[in-house]
């Protein structure tokens, strides 16, 4: 089974003032893009990985804007055949 679903990512600290780390667990090799985007569906950053990522457990630091306003955001991980998101809270 391909399920990208159970990667379970995870973002720590949560909620965060400046940096956060995301961590994740593919079980399959793929490449990855992400997107954060506010709650009214307002793209606010993306990264897109070229290159594919091995199996397993993964942690990376988020470049976030510097000019992110507080509230409450969604990182959304698709491998462009499954997608998952996680809730961040901004303080």
């Amino acid at each position: 089974d391909r399920a990208i679903g159970s990667m379970a990512p995870q973002v720590f600290p949560n909620p965060f003032s400046e940096h956060a780390t995301l961590s994740y667990d593919l079980p399959y090799s793929t490449r990855l893009a992400m997107s954060l985007t506010d709650l009214t569906g307002r793209v606010v950053r993306t990264w897109v990985n070229t290159m594919p990522q091995a199996a397993g457990k993964h942690t990376m630091g988020l470049a976030l804007p510097a000019d992110l306003e507080a509230g409450s955001f969604v990182l959304t991980l698709d491998s462009g055949e499954e997608r998952t998101s996680v809730r961040l809270v901004k303080q």
